[in-house]
């Protein structure tokens, strides 16, 4: 699980010792950042909006670019589909450096930023990939941050994702939290120990079950049952 929320991590498996049929649903409260377990989709309108880009970027910001390029062991190759392999550090800076020129750089940078241009978001992007290559080489990450634009939801998301292992209160009040914010089948899958994070947690009680909204249509989760 080496990949952050923007990256498609966590992916949805049935418990083996049930039938599909008896498997509950639960009410899950829509995200307009929810695509980010999934990963990118071209045709996806949202995350092309600079405001959204700006969000995003500023809520990992407040999170710790950091933890989070750490996470993603940035420095290590890896493939990205362009035609070789290399690091995140890598594509971040060569993106960063063909931005002014980028009709005279390779096809994948050039396609690149003629996309961003097209779709009014190259400044911004640029923007973003100057503060991440800035934040790798040791700058302060919290330097012009906007705190207005920090999604405080998303935030608190990410920083119980980036736990490497989790205490019993911390996960309690995750659980609770979930609960409250309407996102029951991220709830269930918490509370029941599918998703591996939180399967060796011992909890205070089973009544949690009672305060989650069953329904008849799965909807996909922030927190993902990941049981074989």
């Amino acid at each position: 699980m080496k990949k952050l929320v923007f990256l498609s991590i966590l992916f949805f498996i049935a418990c083996v010792n049930k039938e599909v049929d008896e498997i509950p649903h639960f009410k899950e409260k829509t995200l307009s950042f929810g695509f980010l377990q999934e990963g990118y989709n071209p045709s996806n309108k949202w995350i092309k909006d600079p405001q959204n880009i700006e969000m995003l970027h500023e809520t990992f910001k407040s999170v710790g670019y950091t933890q989070i390029l750490e996470y993603l062991n940035w420095k290590e190759g890896w493939t990205l589909q362009i035609d070789n392999t290399r690091s995140l550090e890598n594509l971040i800076d060569s993106l960063h450096l063909s931005y002014d020129n980028y009709s005279i750089a390779p096809k994948y940078y050039r396609e690149f930023w003629q996309r961003r241009i097209k779709e009014s978001n190259d400044q911004v992007v640029y923007k973003v990939l100057s503060e991440i290559k800035a934040i790798g080489f040791g700058q302060e990450e919290f330097q012009n941050l906007n705190t207005q634009l920090v999604n405080d939801t998303l935030k608190y998301l990410t920083e119980v994702e980036l736990l490497d292992s989790i205490t019993t209160q911390q996960a309690q009040s995750f659980l609770d939290y979930l609960v409250k914010t309407g996102m029951h089948e991220s709830a269930f899958n918490v509370r029941s120990g599918d998703n591996s994070k939180f399967r060796d947690i011992t909890w205070e009680s089973e009544q949690i079950y009672e305060k989650l909204t069953i329904t008849k249509e799965y909807m996909k989760p922030w927190v993902r049952a990941d049981r074989k």
